[in-house]
């Protein structure tokens, strides 16, 4: 009786050395094992697990669950929302850390060049060790401690001239002062001396005041000369424009018309439409003029349609000439009437003569850059508008750089007013 005791207590304590080592080892390999957290979104704070890279069905590369995120940076020619899109990571070159690769879109063959939505371009990500900065207007650093480019002009008045604008029931709207100053003369920044005989060439930024990183870097980042754009669906807008003029830039609004595929591309409710009376697209126009103040004149956002349709846009044209501002036209297609009438008002006007950035590679952007010296060169003067790509950014200041050294003079938009030949 006492052995088969004996035998049970061993068997049990064998049992139970078993068990209790079982245990021990599965918790410590669990402990061992790789655990796949969920990818934080830097920009959202949000979990996101990582999903696969596809084609989505415009020919741009995106992620598969999150498409019309993972293209906020690239030119768009599908129906796009005009409110800005959550800031995502670009999809351009200059990360610091040199990772990034470079993605190249192009234009549709036959699509109008600009005739795209306005859209939120992401800045590139922060340097190692750099806290991401909110998209808030509030945080953007101030203008005293944001590096300073040089100057080669002096800069724009910092402040809105009282004298230059009227109280109207869509909010202060610019005007010509009583005695004779137009603000195309006032917020110009001064192009070079007359001696100066070198081709001319103008710059402008587009779609700014979208997203606060990508607009404070364009302010504080580009050679002064470069015009900044501003979109009327931004926010904080005048506080942008102060800021553009203290580092000597001059600021246009940009004024949304009709496309030829409306309301497949939708210039949102600010636009400007043939089908609607002179009247309404006049109170538009000046809805839009009243998102900000300080600015020297007016450039055309989309409008390949309304701005072939003479009778629609005389006097959208005539109101801003009240106003003495400059109008600046896109060229949202190659039948475009606007600079022609403008001209035939004895308005200041000038024309885009290519987006440099329709194509978002460097190489390619370069490329454009270099035809923009050739037509310089034919012309005496000539015009480029681009978006604010970081990669669009980073190419224009490195050509900036050595533009004096093949003999042509970057200037303001005002300061090439009326010497384009019209086409």
């Amino acid at each position: 009786m006492s052995s088969n005791l004996n035998l049970l207590l061993a068997a049990w304590a064998l049992s139970l050395v078993i068990l209790v080592g079982g245990g021990l080892f599965l918790e410590v390999t669990h402990e061992a094992a790789p655990v796949h957290a969920p990818m934080a979104d830097p920009d959202t704070d949000a979990d996101i697990s990582p999903a696969p890279t596809t084609m989505a069905d415009d020919g741009m590369v995106g992620d598969s669950r999150v498409d019309d995120r993972a293209t906020d940076d690239m030119p768009r020619t599908q129906d796009a929302p005009l409110t800005a899109a959550p800031e995502t990571m670009s999809p351009q070159t200059s990360v610091p850390d040199g990772t990034a690769e470079t993605v190249t879109v192009k234009t549709p063959d036959g699509a109008p060049e600009s005739d795209r939505p306005l859209q939120s371009v992401q800045d590139t990500a922060p340097a190692a060790g750099t806290a991401p900065q909110d998209s808030a207007v509030s945080t953007a650093p101030s203008p005293e401690s944001a590096p300073v480019s040089r100057r080669r002009y002096p800069q724009p008045p910092n402040r809105s001239d009282p004298e230059l604008l009227e109280e109207a029931p869509e909010g202060l709207l610019p005007r010509i002062s009583r005695d004779g100053r137009m603000p195309a003369e006032v917020y110009a920044a001064r192009g070079p001396s007359v001696g100066d005989r070198r081709p001319r060439i103008a710059l402008m930024i587009s779609e700014l005041g979208l997203r606060s990183r990508v607009t404070q870097r364009a302010i504080a980042d580009l050679p002064a000369p470069v015009a900044l754009a501003f979109s009327p669906y931004g926010s904080n807008l005048d506080d942008w424009g102060r800021r553009a003029r203290e580092m000597g830039h001059e600021i246009f609004i940009m004024v949304p018309m009709e496309p030829v595929n409306y309301p497949r591309d939708d210039p949102g409710p600010l636009a400007l439409l043939v089908e609607q009376t002179a009247q309404q697209n006049i109170s538009l126009l000046r809805s839009s003029l009243a998102q900000m103040t300080g600015y020297a004149g007016v450039v055309n956002h989309m409008g390949s349609r309304f701005t072939a349709a003479s009778d629609s846009l005389r006097p959208i044209l005539e109101d801003i000439k009240k106003r003495g501002l400059m109008f600046v036209d896109s060229r949202a297609s190659q039948y475009s009437r606007a600079a022609r009438m403008a001209d035939a008002l004895s308005m200041a006007v000038a024309v885009n003569n290519r987006y440099v950035d329709n194509s978002i590679s460097s190489e390619d952007i370069a490329a454009q850059l270099q035809q923009l010296e050739n037509q310089a060169r034919t012309a005496g003067a000539a015009m480029g508008i681009g978006r604010p790509y970081p990669v669009t950014l980073e190419a224009v200041k490195l050509w900036a750089a050595g533009l004096a050294e093949r003999g042509f003079v970057l200037v303001p938009v005002t300061a090439i007013a009326n010497r384009q030949p019209l086409q």
